[in-house]
């Protein structure tokens, strides 16, 4: 990617630094030459879509497509990526629905609205939805190029609200962050949980991320937990145990550990 964001240091400064600047960077990004040519190349190709292999078979599309979904991992892996687009979700023995990974269910699921969805005003706000993703996911990426635990910050303010919003239930919303590697990875580190709890019963992980959340910040209910108010606390709670985690002086210790009392 041609541009780079302006990320001035790690730890809390340098996340405040970064938050303060957002809207202005991001608006830089999404003007620069390649964003807006991949943004007109995905209006252009998107409504004409009509197998699974018109994505798959396009390696710009798909670029843009896979980016929008964080999935750019998944970039040389075309056989997968077809039978997921084009199992759909329909189905529950489809593809997307029986892999723990949410982003898998949210790319099909996305595809099969898009077409649906051609050619109507609603199929039009569907396409920007998923140009807004490209550029945010695009952003993130680039800011985490440089500092890897403000690509999780990011995605964590940006991801927990959109998956509270459409979870049907708390244990729901529960098990999608479970299985979303990026918000596992915050609130792992959050509420001070190896990585080794993955290996447990996926209802003895729920129980235990339940009764942290609820030590820690004094409710288990993730639609709490991404209110406007709150989720910044969550955010900076990550850096600050990256923070921790990452420095063995103790006078950082000491004054990250006054700052976690205070959120």
């Amino acid at each position: 990617m041609t541009f780079q964001p302006f990320v001035s240091g790690g730890g809390l400064a340098g996340w405040y630094g970064l938050k303060s600047s957002l809207p202005r960077q991001m608006a830089a990004m999404s003007s620069s030459p390649e964003m807006q040519t991949d943004a007109a190349y995905l209006r252009e190709k998107m409504p004409a879509l009509s197998a699974a292999s018109d994505v798959t078979d396009d390696y710009r599309l798909k670029k843009v497509v896979l980016g929008a979904f964080d999935m750019l991992e998944d970039i040389g892996s075309r056989f997968f990526v077809k039978k997921l687009i084009g199992d759909g979700i329909a189905n529950p023995q489809a593809l997307a629905n029986r892999l723990q990974d949410a982003r898998y269910k949210d790319l099909a699921g996305a595809m099969v609205l898009s077409s649906t969805l051609a050619g109507t005003d609603a199929g039009a706000a569907h396409l920007e939805g998923i140009v807004l993703k490209y550029q945010e996911l695009s952003f993130e990426r680039a800011v985490g190029d440089q500092n890897a635990d403000f690509r999780v910050a990011m995605g964590l303010e940006r991801q927990l609200p959109e998956l509270t919003s459409s979870a049907n239930s708390n244990n729901a919303a529960w098990f999608r962050v479970m299985g979303t590697k990026s918000l596992r990875t915050a609130f792992e580190t959050v509420l001070g949980l190896p990585s080794s709890f993955s290996q447990l019963d996926l209802d003895k992980q729920l129980e235990i991320f339940k009764s942290k959340a609820e030590t820690r910040f004094g409710t288990d209910q993730l639609s709490e937990l991404a209110k406007e108010d709150m989720l910044p606390k969550l955010s900076e709670a990550y850096i600050v145990q990256r923070q921790i985690s990452d420095s063995g002086q103790s006078g950082v210790q000491s004054i990250a550990l006054q700052l976690l009392r205070g959120i």
